[in-house]
């Protein structure tokens, strides 16, 4: 992905005398007061990144929050973006439609980006307060964030399927500081962290601030906060980002089977991060987190396309074993002339729960990539080439890597 920057020197330019004079005067100053001079325009709130999902900070100043910040009011905006859900605010509490209203944006003064002494990912403040935890956040610093990244992230890679997912969406967002989006102008502030301990910060010289949020699939980030961060605050809110837009993800295939949100917030998110920093992790306890925690739904793969709740994903071990199973059954040529059939039976009986109740086919497992492909193809039973496609497909579900994550 190209390195993507924002360089809003027209608008910079338009607001300096605002910054300025806010910086100087007590109205101004004050959080809560009254900017309306200085009110955001319509083009200039599309420049704010409000997808409705990002990562919050706790930046610390040298100068009270009061001269540091001010609250500017931007609206009306759609509170509801791709991928949703969203949820209805009508008298029926029916779910199912976007909302807009008032948003808030936590504007800086040029006195306080030049004051600020700290900033850190709020799993980085809570973590910081276990002892076992802060070791992990110690190591992090010593490693470089691409390193620590995927130290954090090693737990994954004996869950194949789950690894895909974390790293499909590593793909489609990109290093934070190598393709996200600086913008200087400021955040609208999401009230998703689920975070309510603010009464625990030094408020007279603290605030909890919005430092990235995703819009369309990109990183935008408040550069001055997030240049504060330490190596494991980048590796932190990299995976905060990432994880918590495939729990977004799962959310929105909950939402299609008229299932229980899980993720309206970042608290899960913030939970499972949380776990990945104890110290040996194992897989099946990571296994559990990921289902208590509501990442257990994947969509199907290839023709099938078919969203299915399921509790565990397959480990290395026993994908390995199934490996060589189906290695050995589509090489023996035992299947007879009926070939189709005797790989859609054998497949009902050894990956799919019984469920007599409902037309649903469910997976007895979330499986890797290339096992839930062949699953599919021949559940489907749409495909004229069946026989080619799915030696195919069992030929990729050979290799190494069909069972383990790799980096």
């Amino acid at each position: 992905m190209k390195k993507l920057t924002l360089c809003i020197s027209l608008l910079s330019l338009l607001l300096t005398a605002c910054d300025e004079s806010r910086s100087s005067s007590p109205e101004g100053g004050a959080i809560g007061g009254q900017n309306a001079a200085g009110k955001v325009s319509d083009w200039q709130a599309s420049l704010l990144g409000q997808e409705g999902h990002g990562g919050d900070a706790i930046v610390c100043f040298s100068i009270p929050v009061d001269r540091a910040l001010y609250k500017e009011t931007v609206g009306p905006v759609d509170e509801c973006q791709p991928p949703g859900p969203c949820t209805k605010t009508g008298s029926d509490g029916n779910q199912g439609y976007p909302r807009s209203g008032s948003g808030i944006v936590w504007r800086l003064t040029t006195e306080g980006r030049k004051s600020i002494r700290s900033a850190k990912p709020l799993e980085q403040y809570l973590g910081e307060r276990s002892a076992s935890k802060k070791i992990i956040l110690d190591q992090l610093n010593q490693m470089s964030v691409k390193e620590g990244y995927q130290h954090v992230l090693a737990p994954f890679t004996n869950l194949p399927a789950a690894f895909s997912r974390i790293s499909q969406t590593h793909q489609q967002l990109g290093w934070l500081s190598e393709d996200g989006i600086a913008n200087e102008y400021g955040l609208l502030d999401i009230n998703d962290s689920g975070f309510v301990n603010e009464n625990e910060i030094d408020r007279t010289y603290c605030k909890e601030l919005q430092a990235v949020v995703r819009r369309d699939r990109q990183l935008w980030y408040d550069a001055d906060i997030v240049s504060h961060f330490d190596n494991a605050g980048r590796v932190l809110i990299q995976l905060h980002e990432e994880i918590y837009t495939w729990a977004k993800d799962q959310d929105q295939i909950n939402w299609e089977l008229n299932g229980q949100l899980a993720h309206e917030t970042s608290t899960k998110t913030r939970r499972l991060i949380l776990k990945l920093l104890d110290n040996n992790l194992s897989t099946s306890l990571l296994n559990d987190n990921l289902k208590a925690l509501g990442f257990t739904t994947m969509y199907w793969e290839n023709l099938f396309k078919m969203p299915t709740s399921v509790g565990y994903y397959m480990d290395t071990d026993s994908c390995v074993s199934e490996q060589q199973f189906l290695k050995n059954f589509f090489h023996s040529g035992s299947y007879g002339r009926d070939f189709w059939l005797k790989v859609e039976t054998m497949f009902s009986d050894r990956y799919l729960k019984v469920n007599q109740g409902s037309p649903t086919i469910q997976l007895q497992h979330n499986f890797p990539n290339a096992l839930s492909n062949m699953i599919s193809l021949t559940m489907s039973g749409e495909s004229e080439n069946f026989d080619t496609e799915i030696m195919q497909l069992q030929a990729i579900f050979e290799r190494p890597e069909s069972c383990e994550g790799r980096f």
